[in-house]
């Protein structure tokens, strides 16, 4: 999905005649909450959705369950979920309902779990570079005053590799017996071991219409 950029939309924006204006709440991808009122044209501006595309969420028509895929957003309308999602931000036009509000306060804490870890995965992306560039610089120094630098011996209780071997204790330590250090910083770096925003935002919303399609079912069966 390209990437929707990160401003924060406005509050509320001027519609055109005859165009109603509908409130939104907006769940940002760091977790604070904004309410917006806006007209189709101003929300097919934010998420690059169709006219056509935002009539699948609206509440006076019939629509089946859909979950649409554009470029720049995921459209979903299943159950009472009528949601729109970016790439750092979902926008939820039903908020207003008793059944949803669970949803929204549930689907908060989601997005505020998947920003901390991923805040907490750069961090410690970061505290392992230097670790390795410490180690690095301490080879080098070896290397420089004509020291023999064998990575299998830097443990031994000499002198001069004493600081390398801590520095090398403190990084493989911190991989927690997952393979190779560097293999293990390459997928923290490329976020491979967090799903991206919209997944997470996806995966909500469809176990919480799972969820409602069960209840209906054990409802239905008593």
């Amino acid at each position: 999905m390209a990437d929707d950029g990160g401003d924060s939309p406005p509050t509320k924006t001027n519609a055109s005649v005859g165009q109603q204006l509908r409130h939104w709440i907006i769940l940002h991808s760091a977790g604070n909450i904004q309410v917006l009122e806006a007209g189709k044209h101003a929300i097919m501006r934010l998420t690059g959705l169709t006219a056509r595309d935002l009539r699948v969420l609206d509440p006076l028509l019939n629509h089946p369950a859909t979950v649409l895929s554009r470029q720049r957003a995921i459209l979903v309308n299943m159950e009472n979920i009528k949601a729109i999602i970016t790439a750092h931000r979902v926008l939820l036009l039903n908020f207003l309902d008793p059944s949803v509000a669970p949803f929204v306060e549930e689907l908060r804490l989601k997005i505020l779990s998947h920003h901390h870890s991923f805040k907490d995965s750069k961090y410690r992306y970061g505290e392992r570079r230097m670790c390795l560039t410490s180690l690095t610089v301490m080879m080098i120094n070896m290397a420089m005053k004509g020291d023999n630098v064998d990575l299998h011996n830097l443990e031994e209780p000499q002198s001069r590799a004493s600081n390398a071997s801590t520095y090398s204790r403190r990084f493989l330590d911190k991989d927690e017996g997952q393979g190779d250090s560097k293999q293990h910083i390459a997928q923290e770096q490329d976020g491979s071991k967090l799903p991206p925003f919209e997944f997470v935002v996806l995966e909500a919303c469809l176990e919480s219409a799972c969820s409602c399609l069960d209840d209906e079912v054990k409802r239905s069966t008593l």
